[in-house]
């Protein structure tokens, strides 16, 4: 007889100085790598679900602080390639473009010193709009907000702090036009459509898999994404339309957005969408965080055993969702039939929670801000006021 399934519960290039600081900037970017312990996504091996992240429908859900204290887990343990191309409508006129402008710093050996639940750095990071994830961005805290070897061993004080190409350093939040002007890196003009590349994606028989495609257009003007597959018979490539998407505004930290599958889960989207119109999440804190599984909040209590007035609604699932990868967003609840306001975030596939939580979305943007909010590690640090 087998037992029964856990549950989420209620839950300058050359000199002799620019190599020298080229040398340390890559040991630098080593020792960051190593400390976050960032690791590829996990392969899955059929179905490939892409989903443009341009011109949706945004709702907001703002999240405000987090506590890791131990809310009730009712017994779960925290135990052939497609080809995507974009199109846009020439618009006639260029337009800073600001993922190029990203890129540039970068290859220019500017450094961008912060903390990931800095507001400031926040702010400094949502200058760039979609370039912001191209920034030359070291994290220099660790997950009690105190210096890490970097930040110590840089003498980082104060956040943001920008290193230049002369060595040189300014402090606080910066304009664009400061910025380019201190690296000497002009803001480029451009009215071509970019996209982030997918990299290599291994998707399992049975166990569709949704990716975003990150198209980026300076003018602003619309993208077009098609997609196709090598060979048909092994592969199925679908490009997603007309979901609604909710962005969560984490205070500190910066936004997740989720595309919400209210076609396949219309239940479980119909009841967040109508939360979130109602302000319902505003101010809510991120009750349980387990890294390296789940991050969990919704609850109005913040202790995990909330909900709000509209009461429980029944679980849906559907073949083509799966909790297969990170940032899936799926429902907790302390039994059947029990969803209410409660959701929870993956940090990895948890495959062993398939049909038995209501998945209705994925993270599309912000894996970042997830990874940060993983890593908070004290009870009681559950501030965002910036060291700056």
């Amino acid at each position: 007889m087998s037992s029964p399934a856990p549950r989420l519960g209620d839950s300058a290039p050359g000199s002799p100085q620019g190599s020298k600081r080229a040398n340390r900037r890559g040991l630098r970017r080593v020792l960051a790598d190593w400390l976050a312990g960032d690791s590829s996504p996990s392969a899955q091996r059929g179905r490939l679900l892409l989903e443009p992240l341009e011109n949706r429908q945004m709702m907001a859900g703002d999240v405000e602080w987090f506590s890791t204290s131990g809310a009730e887990d009712f017994g779960l343990n925290s135990s052939e390639p497609a080809i995507v191309a974009t199109t846009s409508t020439p618009e006639g006129e260029s337009a800073p473009d600001l993922v190029a402008f990203a890129k540039a710093l970068d290859a220019a050996d500017v450094t961008f010193f912060g903390a990931a639940w800095c507001p400031s750095c926040d702010s400094q990071k949502q200058l760039f709009g979609d370039g912001a994830q191209f920034l030359p961005f070291v994290e220099v805290t660790k997950a009690d907000r105190t210096l890490n070897p970097i930040g110590v061993a840089e003498g980082i004080s104060t956040f943001p702090t920008w290193e230049f190409p002369d060595g040189s350093r300014a402090t606080g939040l910066l304009t664009l036009d400061q910025i380019s002007q201190r690296s000497g890196v002009a803001i480029p003009q451009s009215d071509r459509p970019s996209f982030v590349g997918i990299g290599s994606q291994t998707v399992a028989i049975g166990s569709p898999l949704h990716i975003p495609v990150d198209a980026y257009n300076p003018s602003g003007g619309p993208i077009s994404i098609t997609v196709e597959v090598g060979n048909p018979a092994l592969l199925d490539a679908v490009v997603l339309s007309g979901n609604r998407s909710i962005r969560m505004s984490v205070a500190g930290y910066g936004d997740m957005v989720f595309e919400l599958f209210e076609d396949r889960a219309p239940r479980p989207a119909g009841r967040v969408i109508q939360l979130a119109e109602a302000d319902f999440y505003d101010g809510l804190i991120f009750h349980r965080i387990i890294e390296g599984f789940v991050i969990q909040g919704g609850d109005p209590t913040g202790t995990g055993t909330g909900g709000s007035q509209l009461g429980n609604f029944d679980d849906q699932f559907h073949p083509e969702l799966q909790h297969n990868r990170k940032g899936v967003l799926s429902y907790a609840k302390s039994s059947d039939d029990t969803n209410d306001s409660q959701f929870f975030i993956t940090a990895a596939p948890t495959r062993n929670l398939d049909y038995n939580h209501s998945i209705f979305g994925q993270l599309v943007e912000g894996e970042k801000i997830r990874a940060a909010i993983s890593k908070i590690g004290d009870p009681a640090d559950k501030g965002t006021n910036s060291a700056d």
